[in-house]
C-alpha cells in the first residue's frame, strides 16, 4: 500500500511539472493568436494600404507564394498557388482567406485558453492526490468532471463531432466509475 502511494506521489510530481510546462505554452499560444487576430484585423481594416505596399514592393512583399488548396473552413479551388500580389488583387477572395485565418487563430485561442483551464485542473487534481489517503478521493470529482468536459470540448474544436461524442462517452463512463470507486471507498473508510 505504501509502494502505491510512493508511486503516485512520483509520477504526480511529475505531472505537476508538465502542467507547469504546459500552462507556460498555453500562455504563449494565445498570445500568439491574439497577436495574428489583430494582424488580420489591420489588414482587413487597412486593405487598400496594404494592397498599395504589395504593389509598391512587388519583387518582395508581391512574389511571397501562397497555398490556397490547405484552407479547412471555405474551400478555395479557383487555384492551388497563387502569390501575394495576386490574391490581394482580388479582394473578394483575399478577404475569404483573411477570414479563414481568423477563424483559424480564434480556434487556436479557444483550444489554448482550455488547454490552460485544463493545465491548472490537472495541477490540482494531482496536488489534491498527493496529500489524500486514497486515489478514489470525492474531493476529485469536481476537477475531474471539469476537466472531462474541457477534454471533450477540445476534441471537439480539434477534431470531428463523432470522434468527440466517443471521447466524451468514453469520459463519462470513466468518471462513472471513479465516482463509484470513491463511494465504495468512503464506505470502507466508514466502516474500519
Amino acid at each position: 500500500m505504501e509502494q502505491n502511494k510512493e508511486r503516485i506521489n512520483k509520477f504526480s510530481k511529475g505531472i505537476v511539472t508538465v502542467a507547469k510546462v504546459g500552462k507556460i505554452l498555453s500562455i504563449v499560444g494565445l498570445v500568439f493568436c491574439i497577436i495574428g487576430l489583430i494582424c488580420i484585423g489591420v489588414t482587413a481594416i487597412a486593405y487598400d494600404p496594404v494592397l498599395d505596399y504589395i504593389r509598391a514592393n512587388p519583387n518582395t512583399m508581391g512574389a511571397i507564394e501562397i497555398n490556397l488548396s490547405e484552407s479547412s473552413h471555405i474551400y478555395i479551388a479557383l487555384f492551388d498557388k497563387t502569390t501575394l500580389l495576386e490574391l490581394f488583387e482580388n479582394k473578394d477572395l483575399a478577404l475569404r482567406v483573411l477570414g479563414n485565418a481568423a477563424i483559424d487563430c480564434i480556434e487556436g485561442a479557444v483550444t489554448c485558453a482550455i488547454t490552460l483551464v485544463l493545465m491548472n485542473l490537472i495541477k490540482s487534481m494531482f496536488l489534491k492526490l498527493e496529500n489524500a489517503d486514497s486515489p478514489f478521493n470525492t474531493e476529485l470529482n469536481g476537477d475531474l468532471k471539469k476537466s472531462f468536459i474541457g477534454i471533450t470540448i477540445l476534441v471537439l474544436i480539434n477534431s470531428t463531432v463523432v470522434v468527440a461524442l466517443i471521447v466524451g462517452l468514453v469520459l463519462v463512463v470513466v468518471y462513472y466509475l471513479y465516482q463509484y470507486g470513491a463511494s465504495l471507498q468512503k464506505d470502507v473508510d466508514e466502516t474500519i
